[in-house]
This record gives C-alpha cells, sequence and structure tokens, in this order.
C-alpha cells in the first residue's frame, strides 16, 4: 500500500510536466509556422516610377511667369487643371492648350494639404500657352533588389526613398515596376551618401510591380517565377 501511494504521488508531478512540455512544443510550433522567411538578394534591378501628378521642379526666372505668379513653388504636385485631372506632363500641356489663354483654375497638392490657385498662361514663341514652371511626372534609374518573399512574392529594394533629383523631396507615387538591369558602373559616394549605381535596364520587360516609395525603400510584388 505504501509502494502504490509513493508511486501515485511521483506519477502525477510527471504527468503534469509533461503536459507543460507538451504544451510548450505546440506554442513553438505554431509560433515557428507563422514566421515567414525572407531571402536576401543584393540584385540589380531597373527601377521605374510615376508621379501621383505632376511635379514642380523649378519655375522661370523671367517675367512674365504665371506659375511663380500665383504662387505654385518649386516641389507642389499638379494634379489637376481645369477640374481635368493630370496625371502627365503631357495632360498638362493639352489642358493648357485648350484653355485658349484664358485663365486656368490648378489644382495642387503641397506638404498634404490641397490648393486650388488660378494661373494665366502666357503664349511661347512656338505658340504653345504655358505655366512657366518645369515639371516631371516619372523617374528612371537602377537600384538593389534587397529581399524578396518567396510565399507572397513580396520584395523590398533600396534601403532608402527615391527622391526628385532636383528638388530632393520624396517622389509621390501612383505607379511604377521593377526591370531587368546590367550594371555598368558603381560610382563611390561621399560620406553620408550611399554612392550610385548605372546601368541599363530593359523598359518593355517587368519583373514586378511597384507599390509604394517610401523613406525606408521601395516596395512592391514580383511576378511569378522570377526568382
Amino acid at each position: 500500500m505504501y509502494e502504490t501511494q509513493k508511486k501515485r504521488r511521483i506519477r502525477r508531478p510527471a504527468a503534469w510536466l509533461l503536459a507543460v512540455l507538451l504544451t510548450g512544443v505546440l506554442c513553438c510550433q505554431a509560433v515557428w509556422a507563422d514566421q515567414r522567411t525572407l531571402i536576401p538578394v543584393g540584385k540589380a534591378v531597373g527601377i521605374k516610377l510615376f508621379a501621383d501628378g505632376v511635379l514642380v521642379v523649378s519655375t522661370s526666372e523671367t517675367d512674365p511667369c504665371p506659375a511663380r505668379d500665383c504662387g505654385i513653388r518649386e516641389g507642389d504636385l499638379i494634379v489637376s487643371c481645369n477640374g481635368e485631372k493630370v496625371t502627365s506632363t503631357e495632360d498638362l500641356q493639352a489642358l493648357l492648350q485648350a484653355t485658349g489663354g484664358q485663365p486656368a483654375a490648378i489644382g495642387l497638392r503641397r506638404e498634404g494639404k490641397t490648393l486650388n490657385v488660378t494661373a494665366a498662361p502666357v503664349q511661347g514663341e512656338d505658340g504653345s500657352w504655358r505655366l512657366g514652371a518645369w515639371t516631371r511626372d516619372s523617374m528612371a534609374g537602377v537600384g538593389t533588389l534587397t529581399f524578396y518573399d518567396p510565399d507572397t512574392g513580396a520584395y523590398g529594394a533600396l534601403g532608402h526613398g527615391i527622391t526628385d533629383t532636383d528638388t530632393a523631396l520624396l517622389m509621390p507615387f501612383a505607379s511604377g515596376s521593377i526591370l531587368p538591369s546590367t550594371v555598368k558602373a558603381v560610382k563611390k559616394g561621399a560620406v553620408g551618401d550611399a554612392g550610385e549605381l548605372r546601368g541599363d535596364f530593359d523598359l518593355s520587360c517587368d519583373l514586378g510591380d511597384l507599390s509604394a516609395n517610401t523613406a525606408s525603400g521601395i516596395f512592391g510584388t514580383l511576378d511569378p517565377g522570377e526568382f
């Protein structure tokens, strides 16, 4: 009788300990199952980015300058003209020609705020109507693919945002893609500068979509089978 009771006293703590260990193993398996595997890449890719509107990179220093006179500044994003959406420099030029020189309502985005100004275009020597502003609607270059997720195809690249070369501002993002690229040269950067890759890329062949341009890098999704 004594031996049986003693065995029971031993078995109960042992069973409890086994249950705790099994629970711990199951929890660890659940955590491991939820973990994602990211593959480091370090491969050079071409990058094509289209702005969400038309970025003003500078205004004319000569008079008259309708853009400067109505308050348009370097870094402003022109998003509409007379109520029509502007998605490219060609859109803006066509809408300005349609005014026939009459004042145009220009919709802007500046530091996250929406503004509306009125500009009276001036006629250039070629007969076209102009605002007197230099604009940019897209950028292209070469960068490094940092990682990708084999389960979802998600990727990250650069490790920093794409900024406009004239204004040094983060390029407002609308759409884009990454492309096959061949590195031709590497430019050494100064202190605090990451340097620059130079290469060729095929604009007709996309490796995947670009979905975000942030201060931490660009992000998107690779097409199936690319890596």
